[in-house]
């Protein structure tokens, strides 16, 4: 890679965390985090309503409920405990780390990347189809990706502590794109692009080494994140 991508690379790095800086709420510091015991890891200050953390309160309109799935994915929800217990040193070291998942339509900020950690942590305190409860243990269920077609699409999520999978139905890809639109305008990790029934998926590798050099020892095997 040249001297000229490089630098630009790590200005885009560190805009980004600026970004996170300016625009997140809520929470307590990261070594509070750290020590949170709770089953889901769920930083206090976060769920500002009973389904998500949003002073919008239209974007409750409306709002279906988190339908469980058959399947649990215990993989992703390692990585979301690892990400919740250490969201802050993670942002500080590149918030633009993608989230490992297949079923976002949409791309994110300048660089049209994948569904960066940054903005979806945001998400998660903001937009309350972004977030809701367990239905088999109770515990946080976060979303993972969001997305669909010209007519059926929504939120696909999954526990943290349990790993089951959630699907809230929303409507249509520019339905589901409307409120991540609005809550994300004018940050880093705006909403660049749109793909009707397709997705930008973000691979596992980089999260997950992030996370174990930050010390999480709750992981999913290496030969996942090299998959």
């Amino acid at each position: 890679m040249s001297k000229g991508k490089l630098r630009r690379k790590r200005e885009h790095r560190k805009a980004g965390q600026k970004q996170w800086e300016r625009t997140r709420v809520g929470g307590e510091s990261g070594d509070d985090a750290r020590k949170d015991t709770s089953r889901s890891l769920l930083p206090e200050g976060v769920l500002r309503f009973p389904q998500g953390g949003t002073n919008d309160r239209d974007l409750l309109y409306g709002l279906l409920p988190m339908k469980p799935r058959k399947d649990r994915d215990v993989e992703t929800a390692q990585l979301l405990r690892g990400i919740l217990a250490h969201r802050e040193a993670l942002m500080e070291k590149d918030p633009w780390l993608p989230f490992p998942q297949h079923s976002c339509s949409f791309t994110f900020g300048k660089d049209k990347a994948p569904l960066p950690v940054g903005a979806l942590a945001l998400l998660w305190e903001r937009w309350p189809a972004a977030t809701g409860k367990c239905s088999d243990c109770g515990g946080h269920v976060l979303a993972t990706a969001f997305g669909g077609g010209l007519s059926q699409g929504g939120v696909s999520a999954c526990c943290s502590n349990c790993g089951r999978v959630h699907f809230r139905c929303i409507g249509g890809l520019s339905a589901v794109g409307e409120a991540p639109g609005r809550i994300l305008k004018g940050t880093g990790f705006y909403v660049a692009t749109g793909i009707f029934g397709g997705a930008q998926a973000g691979p596992r590798r980089p999260l997950w080494d992030a996370l174990r050099e930050l010390g999480v020892s709750e992981l999913p095997e290496e030969e996942w994140a090299t998959k």
